[in-house]
């Protein structure tokens, strides 16, 4: 199938992961996406069209709908935010998904601002063949609709095995730049991340800075925090290398996370996580799946003492293994679709079942290993 993915392709971490593990769960089918940014070169079910050129061209609703869409079999949103209170964005989707199987992984519903806007989007939802949102406050927005389900991050399902997992005395701060999102509180963002690092400092840890995306800003609001502090701190600037971003955040014990997706990896990981809090969209993730750990709100992060984390603080971490599990559930009704569009086809595929062929190839390397010796 020849599968047109919506998705936030920019150079930002978290959305390319969510890409990464699509693509490779479903390796016989062709993903298409618009984007500038998006350059791995590791799968080759993928066709990446510029989006310099194409979004000029998908302007023209003629081109859009006979022309660019017309060959595509599916339609797949995927990741984070995707909706949040834009009218003309969700009408120009909506003309295109409209005569397509839509499914939407991995998302939340944003800012419920209007009742114009919700009937809006209540009425386009009805068309998919499934949405699955990642907070259950998104779900019991739209629970009315029969096509409308809920389970954890789809990052919370990241394998820790194949990622060099350490637990060093070491910080990782992943930046987000208020400039970017609420420009407002610049200034004291920065002076409370430079009062982290010296604390983090007194007590030990090594410290590193890390970007998720350049394109928000992230780079420009670390740089900005290294010429004001005169402590030794390391950077770690993500461009498009998702294994060594891994094992950059597999390298801590201890993540100060301002962007979600740094949270959820830091949980996935195994690692202690002090979430900034600059959306209730971060806040409902974290607490439906059981998190008991301190929470800074952005919003009031100039009343909070560094000084003020205990042992506890910098020592709790989260089970996920439930979360980990409910992860798997975002890709039920996808798996089940492709699996019955490649029956329909005559094409044989069993990869919606790696993980029992990997069992079973294992097993057999373990009996030839016993035979040769």
């Amino acid at each position: 199938m020849n599968i047109f993915v919506d998705a936030y392709l920019y150079g930002n971490l978290g959305d390319d992961l969510f890409f990464e593990d699509l693509v490779k769960r479903y390796p016989r089918h062709t993903f298409t996406v618009i984007s500038n940014f998006y350059k791995s070169k590791k799968y080759k079910n993928i066709k990446v069209h510029k989006s310099t050129i194409t979004s000029k061209l998908l302007k023209n609703d003629l081109f859009k709908e006979k022309v660019f869409f017309k060959d595509f079999d599916a339609v797949i949103g995927l990741g984070g935010s995707l909706y949040m209170n834009n009218l003309d964005k969700m009408n120009g989707n909506e003309s295109v998904y409209g005569n397509k199987d839509f499914f939407l992984l991995n998302t939340n519903f944003g800012r419920l601002d209007t009742e114009e806007y919700y009937k809006k989007y209540y009425d386009f939802f009805r068309r998919a063949k499934d949405i699955c949102f990642r907070d259950k406050y998104s779900y019991g927005l739209f629970k009315s609709l029969p096509s409308v389900r809920s389970a954890a991050d789809i990052l919370f399902d990241i394998d820790p095995k194949y990622i060099n997992v350490t637990n060093r005395k070491k910080v990782i701060i992943a930046v987000l730049s208020p400039n970017y999102k609420f420009g407002e509180l610049q200034s004291i963002y920065e002076t409370k991340i430079l009062q982290f690092i010296k604390f983090f400092k007194i007590q030990g840890y090594d410290v590193t800075l890390m970007s998720f995306c350049k394109q928000q800003g992230d780079e420009k609001a670390i740089e900005s925090i290294l010429v004001k502090t005169d402590e030794e701190v390391e950077t770690y600037y993500y461009r498009g290398d998702i294994d060594e971003a891994l094992e950059i955040l597999g390298s801590s014990n201890v993540i100060v996370g301002s962007r979600l997706h740094a949270n959820i990896l830091g949980m996935a990981l195994g690692k202690t996580i002090i979430p900034i809090v600059y959306d209730k969209k971060i806040a409902n993730i974290l607490r439906d799946i059981g998190f008991e750990g301190l929470m800074i709100d952005m919003y009031d992060i100039a009343n909070f003492k560094v000084s003020s984390l205990t042992y506890e603080n910098l020592n709790y971490v989260c089970d996920v293994n439930k979360a980990r599990y409910d992860a798997k559930n975002q890709f039920k009704v996808l798996d089940e679709y492709l699996l019955d569009i490649r029956d329909k086809k005559g094409m044989i595929d069993n990869t919606i079942f790696f993980k029992e062929e990997e069992r079973r190839r294992t097993e057999e390397e373990k009996e030839n290993l016993n035979v040769k010796y």
